[in-house]
């Protein structure tokens, strides 16, 4: 951390105990990166919130880098944070980048939505403005919760 040009600050108990809990029995590479740079990035001072730590338990290291991946997306296209819930992304693309299975990936994108990192594309509206959300396995969006999920777990540089 120090090396990477930040201080070194104190961990709310709650948040250590959380990450060494669930890091310590991970057996997983890239899970094992992923609770590294969450502890990391509370070390620096940046704020964890208590709901990432719980979702981070229900993912697999497979789960991390397509995350990791569709992150990396925006990152490359300077997307606004505006509009992350409006960048779609095609399950197929993200299958053959991943050689995944369309019945793996289905059951990958649905524990998203269920933990809300994404959703199915909006923009569709009925007449009286309201939107309408069609649920799809074919397409789909991160949500700003999802977005910023993975920006906290990733390691932060200056």
């Amino acid at each position: 951390i120090s090396k990477a040009g930040f201080t070194v600050k104190e961990v709310p108990l709650k948040t250590l105990y959380s990450i060494f809990q669930n890091a310590e029995i991970e057996d997983d590479p890239t899970l094992q990166d992923t609770w590294g740079n969450l502890l990391a990035n509370a070390a620096t001072g940046m704020s964890i919130k208590a709901t990432y730590i719980g979702v981070l338990k229900e993912l697999s290291g497979a789960d991390v880098s397509i995350l990791d991946f569709l992150y990396g997306e925006f990152i490359k296209g300077n997307v606004s944070i505006v509009d992350v819930p409006r960048a779609v992304f095609s399950a197929q693309e993200v299958g053959k980048r991943f050689n995944l299975a369309a019945g793996d990936l289905s059951l990958i994108i649905e524990n998203f939505n269920r933990l809300r990192i994404c959703q199915p594309p909006s923009g569709d509206k009925l007449p009286d403005g309201r939107a309408v959300a069609t649920f799809s396995l074919d397409t789909f969006s991160m949500t700003l919760f999802g977005f910023d999920f993975v920006k906290t777990c990733s390691w932060q540089t200056k």
